[in-house]
């Protein structure tokens, strides 16, 4: 019996004992559970953070003119706040204003989410560079410099002309031959050599500026070098050969050239000047574009071109130019009788295009058949027009400055004058001045005298150069009556003078009588000699039978 209770009481206390341990067991798994559950504001916090972290990442450290600043405002529950340090550069809900020069602005941000507890916050700040805007005119020579890099040199196939470019601008195109290369970029095949002009017009912030140009060479028939070689001989040839400008009578043709070639011609006006190089009757200055085809090696390449003008109407006596202007005159009456006489006897207008070749022409060098002197650095170079890398159109008013685009006064032939590209370039639209500067040029003296005489012309021939002040071309008019002096008519003016006569049919009179300057925008002292004293003496005959010119000092 004893046996017994002792075994029950053995069990009860081994089954408390089972109960106090199952308990305890249980006890600590639900302290366990308890301390795994996520606590929701930790959850919150640790959102808070990771947005944090997103949007600091996600600002700027430097904005540039074009670029736009978007601020994040609510996410994932968080709200951001955002305070500038300078609100007049970006506001505090992040609209920009580039200023003039660079200015850095400090971003402080404010991060706020509810917890259970309240409103929980964190701060951050961040250092933004906000570059200076640039000028209208800075922004136009970034989209020109864009446009130039996109379209090739050399067009041997069809191009694809951009419609837009930097600051949302918008751009249109012409060029100067649309069979060749149109406006749409299209080129035509087979073309051996073909130079074209492509105008470029720019549209910005509503504003339209004037078209600049872009020399390319369509090239979409290949030819080896030597072939190439041999055909620039035999057209410089063809072009030496037929008198340029002016025809007021039958002209002949060459039919054959050097290495066996021939040549055959098809006139855009058959009316007034036939295919074999007849005039039509009673024509009135004409123009007309000579088409040539050049037969090398039993094929045929082309089209080359000339353009003539034809005028069988008038004739003039070159030798009496002068006579109605008269030695009593001074001041504006003798600039309005000289503007009368070269206006009414310029019996061709001339292209721009014509300057790529009528260039060969009234810039000739005379000791390098072929070549031409560039006019700034008087460096003799090649005739042949490749696309302005060699040389291109210098206008001595700068077009950016004036009232003309690519006609009359933009494609005068006594205006317009052959130079180096990067010195071209270098001058840009400057005026002149006898320092160079930012904003002025200062030629070489050798040429001084000729641009003093060109802006003469200029400001005769055009009547619209009266509203334009001479600080648009040069820093002073006394300034170019002393270029005038300093730099006297030589003879490669002279030269010129005589080949824009017979292209152009009006003369430069401030070459041939470099005091009428002073006379008309001068003080002038009648005790003293005349300038043109110091000058050559003129005659008025045809250039071959100009044999010497006489010097009187």
């Amino acid at each position: 019996m004893a046996m017994k209770t002792k075994n029950i009481f053995i069990k009860s206390v081994l089954s408390v004992l089972f109960i106090f341990i199952l308990s305890l067991f249980i006890i600590s798994c639900n302290v366990k559970g308890e301390d795994n559950k996520v606590n929701p504001d930790d959850e919150k916090k640790a959102a808070l953070k990771e947005v944090k972290s997103e949007v600091i990442s996600e600002i700027p450290l430097e904005l540039k003119e074009g670029d736009s600043l978007s601020f994040t405002t609510s996410k994932k529950g968080v709200t951001i706040t955002y305070k500038s340090s300078n609100e007049a550069v970006i506001t505090n809900t992040g609209i920009v204003y580039f200023p003039t020069s660079d200015v850095f602005v400090t971003l402080e941000l404010e991060f706020v989410i509810t917890l259970s507890t309240g409103e929980y916050k964190e701060t951050s700040s961040t250092i933004i560079v906000v570059r200076s805007c640039k000028s209208e005119e800075e922004k136009f020579l970034d989209i020109k410099d864009d446009i130039i890099k996109s379209i090739p040199k050399v067009v041997k196939e069809n191009i694809t002309f951009k419609d837009t470019s930097l600051y949302n601008s918008h751009i249109s195109y012409s060029t100067s031959n649309e069979e060749v290369l149109s406006s749409k970029g299209l080129a035509k095949s087979d073309v051996l050599s073909t130079s074209v002009t492509i105008f470029v017009e720019v549209e910005l912030n509503g504003k339209l500026y004037e078209p600049f140009e872009i020399d390319v060479e369509v090239k979409t028939k290949e030819v080896d070098s030597m072939t190439e070689q041999k055909l620039v001989e035999i057209e410089m040839e063809v072009l030496d050969y037929i008198e340029f400008g002016k025809v007021t009578e039958d002209i002949e043709l060459l039919h054959s050239s050097v290495y066996s070639s021939t040549i055959r011609y098809e006139s855009s006006d058959e009316e007034a000047l036939t295919s074999d190089g007849k005039v039509g009757l009673d024509v009135e200055n004409k123009s007309v574009t000579l088409y040539f085809y050049i037969t090398l090696d039993n094929e045929e390449y082309g089209p080359f071109s000339i353009n003539i003008v034809v005028n069988t109407h008038i004739k003039t006596n070159d030798n009496e130019y002068y006579d109605e202007i008269g030695e009593d005159l001074r001041g504006s009456s003798l600039k309005m009788a000289l503007r009368s006489l070269i206006t009414k006897t310029q019996e061709r207008i001339t292209t721009y295009d014509d300057i790529k070749t009528v260039t060969a022409k009234t810039d000739a060098d005379p000791e390098k058949p072929g070549n031409i002197i560039l006019f700034y650095s008087r460096v003799s170079v090649s005739a042949k027009w490749d696309g302005g890398s060699t040389w291109n159109r210098e206008h001595i008013w700068p077009r950016s400055k004036s009232w003309f685009q690519y006609e009359d006064a933009g494609s005068d032939i006594h205006h317009l004058r052959p130079a180096n590209p990067s010195i071209n370039s270098s001058r840009g639209n400057k005026a002149y001045a006898n320092t160079t500067t930012s904003s002025s040029y200062a030629p070489t003296d050798v040429v001084k005298g000729d641009v003093a005489r060109i802006v003469f012309y200029l400001l005769t021939r055009y009547p619209e150069s009266d509203n334009y002040p001479i600080t648009n071309v040069a820093s002073s008019m006394q300034m170019l009556l002393e270029w005038n002096e300093l730099d006297p008519v030589d003879n490669l003016e002279i030269t010129r003078n005589e080949e824009c006569f017979k292209l152009q049919g009006n003369r430069n009179p401030f070459i041939d009588f470099p005091e009428y300057a002073e006379m008309i925008w001068g003080t002038i002292n009648l005790s003293k000699p005349h300038i043109i004293d110091n000058y050559v003496q003129i005659i008025f005959v045809n250039l071959e039978e100009i044999e010497e010119y006489k010097m009187e000092l």
